[in-house]
């Protein structure tokens, strides 16, 4: 055979066998992977919730402790401590506290001290209207905290406000004024910091710290320190 002939001109990879190609998988190949992609997503799904709910909590402590900030740095007035101490003459919303269904104005009368309403919203709030501005927070829905009305700087373990999503008696608690003794049996419910069954939120005391507590916790805390049980007694503003 010549050398130039096209006889002795042969593709080289026709030699190949089909072995040296890259073959499909077969079918319960395929399911066993498809299982395994399955079951590595339902582990970090789960994992993926927890840290949103981690996050979603810090906000919330973030939150709280800037109110607790506002309400140092409200103008003092006379003897006035917070908002619902001080004439609306004054800056005030003391006389708001004739209609106890009506919270949103003792929040208003902190909008030069918080920058938005939002930092007076919980994350995981799903319910009401989530204000961008002081002009839209004109309703009780618009806010996620209590306030107390018997907290005290002097006092540290007077709680200044926490999470709204309280029951006493097994009821929700909304748009109210409650007093509440130690022996009271309230509870957060398990719509926003879920830690059944007994539920879990935060907490707002005098000195500006904030507590994320359990509902035995928060009942706890209704004990003030070197008062008779019977003499603490709190009032608590609930959106």
């Amino acid at each position: 055979m010549l050398p130039g002939s096209q006889s002795a001109i042969r593709p080289r990879h026709r030699g190949r066998t089909r072995s040296g190609l890259a073959r499909a998988f077969t079918l319960p190949e395929l399911v066993i992977v498809l299982v395994v992609i399955l079951v590595l997503a339902l582990l970090a799904i789960p994992a993926m919730a927890r840290q949103r709910a981690r996050s979603s909590r810090v906000q919330c402590v973030n939150n709280l402790k800037n109110i607790g900030l506002g309400l140092r740095m409200f103008p003092r007035a006379s003897s006035s401590e917070f908002p619902w101490q001080a004439s609306t003459n004054e800056g005030g919303s003391k006389e708001f506290l004739q209609n106890p269904s009506l919270i949103w104005p003792h929040f208003l009368a902190l909008s030069n001290e918080l920058a938005t309403p939002r930092i007076a919203r919980c994350p995981n709030d799903l319910t009401g209207t989530q204000p961008t501005t002081w002009r839209e927070a004109t309703n009780n829905s618009a806010f996620s905290y209590f306030l107390g009305l018997d907290a005290s700087e002097e006092d540290p373990n007077t709680i200044q406000g926490g999470d709204s999503n309280l029951e006493l008696n097994g009821q929700r608690l909304r748009s109210t004024l409650v007093t509440l003794r130690t022996n009271a049996n309230v509870q957060f419910d398990n719509s926003r910091h879920a830690n059944p069954p007994s539920g879990a939120g935060n907490i707002l005391f005098g000195d500006g710290s904030v507590r994320q507590v359990t509902s035995a916790e928060l009942r706890a805390a209704l004990v003030l320190p070197g008062n008779p049980p019977s003499n603490s007694i709190h009032r608590w503003l609930i959106p």
